[in-house]
Parts: structure tokens; sequence; C-alpha cells
């Protein structure tokens, strides 16, 4: 398995002038790295969303299966629990309004998509935040960089 840990931080979420930034941590010192401010709205959950698309972005498309370790049990339910059924609403939720961030998650979904036919296995495993977690840690390091 090929593990790596994505993070999102926001600093003032919710509120006018919030600053929110991307993180990716392979290991210490590694390349592929990534601490990045935040594309678009800056919410916290936005940018754990955009750190795992970028996980997906710059991941090449391997065999061996790619384990996306996250904080963020919102992300997770989104492909575990609630994409199906905002797809058969027509990405609108269940009091009728737009799913938010249904850009991202799709693209996420399609990546995925095209991992999967590829013959790569891709899952998002939930770790606890904060919790002594090396790699979550050094995610979490670099999204507050960014």
């Amino acid at each position: 398995w090929d593990i790596v840990y994505s993070d999102g931080a926001c600093k003032g979420n919710g509120k006018v002038g919030s600053i929110a930034g991307v993180g990716v941590w392979w290991g210490p010192n590694d390349s592929r790295n990534i601490a990045e401010r935040c594309p678009g709205d800056q919410t916290n959950n936005r940018a754990e969303l955009i750190a795992i698309l970028r996980v997906l972005e710059t991941t090449p498309l391997t065999k061996k299966p790619l384990l996306i370790r996250t904080d963020s049990q919102y992300s997770i339910s989104c492909f575990q629990f609630w994409i199906s059924t905002w797809q058969k609403k027509n990405w609108c939720t269940a009091a009728g309004t737009p799913v938010k961030n249904a850009g991202i998650i799709r693209c996420i979904s399609k990546h995925i998509d095209i991992r999967s036919k590829s013959g790569q296995k891709v899952v998002l495993e939930y770790v606890k935040g904060h919790s002594g977690f090396v790699g979550n840690e050094g995610a979490d390091e670099m999204a507050n960089r960014g």
C-alpha cells in the first residue's frame, strides 16, 4: 500500500476573512508533501476535500493500492454514505438545497473511478486528529502552512 495523509485547516472557519490551507503528507521532508492555500471558498470542509483531491491529482496511477488517511469524517461520509443519494437527487440534499462542495466531490469520485477501472484500489480511512498519529500531525502542519 502507498499510504498518505491529507488534511485541511481553516483559521476563522465560517467567518468573513477566514483562511483555509491544504496539506498532504507522505513523510518527513518528502518532495511529494503539499502545503498550499485552499482555492475558492475558505472553509474547513472544502480544504479537507481539496487535500484529498490534491493527493489524487499528484499521485501517479499504479496497480499499488492507495490508502488516504484523513481526520475528516465529513469527507469520508461524502463517499461512504451520501454520494449515491446525492447522485439520485441530482446533487441536492434531502432538504432540496444544492450539495455544498459538489464539484469537488464529483471530481474526487471521478478520479477514484478511473483508478478503480485501471486496477488501483483507493481507500479513504479515518484517523483521529491531534491524537499522536505522526502522519496526521504532518498533514496538519502542511495545511496550517498553506
